[in-house]
């Protein structure tokens, strides 16, 4: 068995510098109790723990949560508390903002945001990269973990991602998107989504912000996804054509 505790955001407000006033979510003293699990069960819980850098107790509190939003599902998504949005709204790089505005009519992205990722994200970030794609990449050329990690760190901006937010009663980070633009096209660098939240019409939401953002901006997109990722489909149905492909890679761009 497993003693858990799960906790509740309360706000309060910290003087991080004394002529500005930083809201921040502090959490509230944790609920214990007994969990008794099937021993398979807690070795599996072991397992993903370690693979997502969670203790095992808060895997167990992030899968719950993850029920709890399928759930609501059925039932229309809350909207994100009114007294979170300015604070999000300043962490947020200019594209974001953009982005969000394009978001604001779409269903399927009722009750999530986005918001700027920061330095101390990539941790989180790569783990998750690994399990959106490793996959992909181990069909295509072999997963070094070790090599992928250090070529994350090296190529890690913050300034390139959005990290995606579910909102609820509590807010959690489980996706992210980086682009890049330039002078004539906006570049899809990536968009990840963990395991559970995939499917749902949230990715194709996403990129249709992308779409608008350079449609506002006389601007192209182009992306590059492997041969064997089945997101190519899903491209191809938002109007990408592929332009290029080494045999590994193909090079798709919008109309």
């Amino acid at each position: 068995y497993s003693i858990c505790g799960f906790e509740a955001p309360r706000r309060r407000e910290r003087l991080s510098d004394p002529r500005v006033r930083t809201p921040i979510l502090e959490m509230a003293e944790k609920k214990a109790f007994l969990l008794r699990l099937d021993p398979v069960v807690w070795d599996e819980m072991e397992r993903l723990a370690q693979s997502e850098l969670r203790s095992v107790n808060a895997q167990i509190e992030f899968l719950l949560r993850h029920a709890l939003a399928r759930a609501r599902r059925h039932v229309r998504p809350p909207r994100l508390r009114r007294h979170l949005r300015p604070h999000l709204r300043h962490v947020a790089a200019g594209w974001i903002e953009s982005m969000t505005e394009a978001l604001a009519e779409a269903r399927a992205f009722r009750g999530w945001t986005l918001r700027g990722a920061q330095r101390h994200d990539e941790d989180f970030l790569f783990a998750l990269h690994r399990d959106a794609m490793r996959a992909y990449v181990d069909a295509t050329w072999g997963w070094d973990e070790e090599w992928q990690r250090a070529h994350f760190a090296a190529n890690y901006a913050p300034e390139r991602q959005a990290v995606i937010v579910h909102g609820g009663m509590v807010l959690c980070d489980v996706g992210r998107i980086s682009l890049t633009r330039h002078w004539r096209k906006i570049f899809l660098r990536d968009i990840e989504l963990m395991g559970p939240e995939r499917n749902h019409g949230v990715g194709t939401a996403i990129i249709n912000a992308v779409l608008t953002l350079a449609r506002n901006s006389d601007r192209y997109v182009e992306l590059r996804v492997l041969c064997c990722n089945p997101a190519q489909r899903l491209y191809a149905r938002l109007g990408f054509r592929v332009i290029d492909d080494d045999g590994a890679r193909l090079r798709m761009r919008t109309r």
